[in-house]
C-alpha cells in the first residue's frame, strides 16, 4: 500500500466522520425545534397565530440547513489548508522533506 493510498483512506474515513456527526446533529437539532414547536403550538395556538406553524418550519429548516452547511465547508475547505500544510512541512525539515519525497516517488514509480 502505497503512501497516497494510506493518505485517500485515512481521508475517506474522516471525511465520513466528519459527515455522520453533522448529519447527527441536524437531526438532533431538528427533532429538539419540532418538539419545542409542537410544545408551543398546543392548545390550538397556531388558530390565534396563523404564522406560527411557518415560522415554527423555518427555525427547524434553518436548524437542519445550518449544520450541514458548516460540516460541508469543514469537508471541502482543509483539503486546500492540508496540501499548503502538507508543503510547508516539506520546505521547512530537510530530513523530513528528503524522506517523505523519496517515499512519495518510489509510491509514484511502483504505482505505475
Amino acid at each position: 500500500m502505497t503512501l497516497r493510498q494510506l493518505v485517500a483512506r485515512e481521508r475517506f474515513r474522516l471525511v465520513a466522520t466528519m459527515g455522520a456527526r453533522g448529519a447527527a446533529f441536524s437531526i438532533g437539532a431538528a427533532a429538539l425545534l419540532i418538539g419545542l414547536a409542537a410544545f408551543w403550538l398546543g392548545d390550538a395556538r397556531w388558530i390565534s397565530e396563523p404564522a406560527a406553524p411557518a415560522i415554527a418550519w423555518l427555525i427547524v429548516l434553518l436548524a437542519i440547513g445550518a449544520p450541514l452547511a458548516w460540516t460541508i465547508v469543514r469537508i471541502v475547505m482543509p483539503r486546500s489548508r492540508a496540501s499548503s500544510t502538507l508543503r510547508l512541512l516539506l520546505c521547512s525539515s530537510e530530513p523530513f522533506s528528503v524522506a517523505l519525497n523519496g517515499c512519495m516517488a518510489r509510491s509514484e514509480s511502483c504505482a505505475t
